[in-house]
């Protein structure tokens, strides 16, 4: 299950990847996170009960869990748009 989000997660790296320097533009920083959340949204629409209850790789965290801080993240970061790659998004 892991797997296959950082596969497909990986997937969308390359793609910005193959596009250049991410922070160059707005249209493909946009297509990068919608192929990301359209993985995310489709991994997690194919899973059962005991998968979202599923212990993650990360310590204390079932699969719930770990897609709901994936969630929570782009809550956090709708609409910024950071001016280089030195800058923090709001996490505050």
């Amino acid at each position: 299950m892991i797997a296959r989000l950082l596969r497909e997660n990986e997937a969308c790296d390359r793609t910005a990847a193959q596009e250049g320097d991410i922070m160059t533009g707005l249209t493909t920083i946009r297509t990068s996170l919608e192929q990301c959340y359209d993985a995310i949204e489709s991994l997690a629409g194919r899973m059962d009960a005991a998968q979202w209850r599923a212990q993650s790789l990360c310590p204390d965290w079932d699969m719930r869990g770990v897609i709901a801080h994936l969630g929570m993240m782009e809550r956090v970061m709708t609409g910024w748009l950071p001016g280089s790659a030195d800058d923090l998004p709001p996490l505050d």
